[in-house]
């Protein structure tokens, strides 16, 4: 059985300018960001790497993955003359899984760790968080993490039993793909499914109608019993919150139901399936 550490979302982009102050740049406490660009990256686009590095502060905690490594940090905005907004982050006594990586992962992961580890300052534009070394030169660059659900796609990292969150090989093979017609559909171990979907975006609700599946038989009695139960956790789904690549569902009373991990946005066509409701 494979475990999976909810991740929260980390990262840092690459302008190799001289950035200009504006004064009452906005507080980091409470917010998230995705890389968008690291100077001197030479691979490939830092928001096309999954899982995407990305960062979140906290009453000084920096929290994040640098996509390889989940980790966590302290940070503080000590008093340095003639700069408006320091930031310091202690990478030098980070915490962080030490989970073995791909080459390109890997090497983001210590580009990114250079590049925190180098940051003087901080400056919020248009959207957008820059780290600045101490000359003011661009280090990383960040966006906010994305928060829609309709158009996008999913997979399947842990669903609720009934007694606790589950993970196994046959739950990384399910997934939910979420139409921007209402409809959802997806394949749940061994059958595709489908559904129709009601969402409010404001009020952070997420209500399915009937789901409907095909009707092949599962090779073993482990992955029927699976794909019934994530088809059944379905039918509670009645909240949501995405941050970045992650998306949970929880029930009426806010009971985590299912996480999934982001794989994508979705093209305007779909697969036909022919289900039959469950």
């Amino acid at each position: 059985m494979k475990n999976y550490l909810s991740v929260l979302a980390l990262a840092a982009g690459s302008l190799f300018a001289q950035a200009s102050w504006a004064a009452g740049s906005p507080n980091l406490n409470q917010t998230s960001w995705q890389l968008t660009s690291l100077t001197g990256w030479k691979g490939s686009n830092p928001s096309q790497i999954q899982p995407r590095a990305s960062l979140s502060f906290n009453n000084g905690t920096v929290s994040g993955t640098d996509s390889c490594n989940n980790f966590r940090a302290s940070y503080s905005h000590p008093r340095v003359p003639k700069i408006k907004q320091s930031l310091s982050i202690r990478m030098d006594q980070a915490m962080s899984t030490l989970m073995a990586c791909p080459p390109e992962q890997n090497q983001l992961s210590q580009a990114l760790a250079r590049a925190l580890k180098q940051t003087y300052q901080y400056q919020i534009t248009n959207q957008s968080l820059h780290l600045l070394d101490q000359r003011g030169m661009v280090l990383a660059s960040f966006e906010h993490p994305a928060t829609n659900v309709p158009g996008t796609s999913w997979q399947l990292i842990s669903y609720n039993t009934g007694k606790a969150m589950m993970s196994s090989l046959n739950t990384e093979k399910m997934t939910a793909s979420f139409h921007p017609d209402g409809s959802l559909s997806g394949f749940a171990g061994c059958n595709k499914y489908q559904a129709n979907y009601r969402i409010d975006e404001a009020r952070g609700t997420l209500q399915l109608g009937p789901v409907a599946s095909t009707k092949m038989l599962c090779p073993n009695q482990e992955l029927m019993q699976e794909e019934d139960g994530f088809l059944k956790a379905w039918q509670r789904v009645r909240l949501y919150g995405r941050q970045g690549d992650g998306l949970s569902l929880f029930d009426a009373k806010g009971n985590r139901l299912m996480d999934f991990r982001f794989t994508g946005d979705l093209k305007l066509s779909k697969p036909a399936v022919k289900p039959q409701v469950r």
